[in-house]
């Protein structure tokens, strides 16, 4: 067997043939594909400890991700999945500042990349977030958005049948004999 130069001059001498350095640095789609699959493994994970600050730590990465790489396809990617995280993290441990705060990075996504393929996706997904009273956009105006902005993507009919299928207020009819005195007494006369 022929060994590299580096590799028979470093036995010759005992001296280590790999110089210790600090950890090799990974290409950010290394990074984003290291993320989904830690996200895998925990949503796999029911009911153990400290599922939910690691769940915290991914959308805090994913974020860290979008925000370095903003202008890249990766950025749009990594902003949408922190939404993702803090959803489910937000609906499996009953915390309303997770998914409030889901509901703002799916808006952020709809904002900052209206032409990338998954627009439509986060607003149908914070639309069917709860909105809180001081927010600007409830999520009948949300749907609306999807169907003319995106009428030919993939969420515009499920917006268009919630839109649909959104119950109307109850009108209030008022009872003749409540409305005035007396009147009752004169229609049955």
């Amino acid at each position: 067997m022929v060994w590299p130069l580096q590799i028979q001059a470093a036995a010759a001498t005992n001296k280590p043939a790999i110089k210790q350095s600090s950890p090799a640095k990974f290409p950010p789609e290394q990074v984003y594909a290291n993320l989904k699959q830690q996200l895998a493994q925990l949503t796999e994970e029911k009911g153990k400890a400290g599922v939910d600050v690691q769940l915290r730590s991914l959308a805090q990465s994913f974020y860290q991700l979008h925000q370095t790489h903003r202008k890249e396809t990766l950025g749009a990617k990594a902003l949408f999945m922190t939404a993702q995280v803090l959803r489910l993290k937000g609906q499996r441990f009953q915390d309303s500042g997770d998914t409030k705060l889901a509901r703002q990075r799916y808006l952020e996504f709809a904002d900052l990349y209206p032409g990338n393929n998954m627009a439509d996706d986060a607003l149908f997904e914070a639309a069917n977030l709860p909105a809180t009273d001081t927010e600007a956009a409830p999520s009948e105006a949300l749907y609306a958005q999807i169907l003319s902005q995106y009428p030919q993507g993939d969420q515009a009919i499920k917006a268009q049948k919630k839109l649909e299928t959104k119950p109307t207020p109850p009108k209030t009819s008022v009872a003749a004999d409540q409305v005035t005195p007396g009147v009752h007494a004169w229609r049955h006369h």
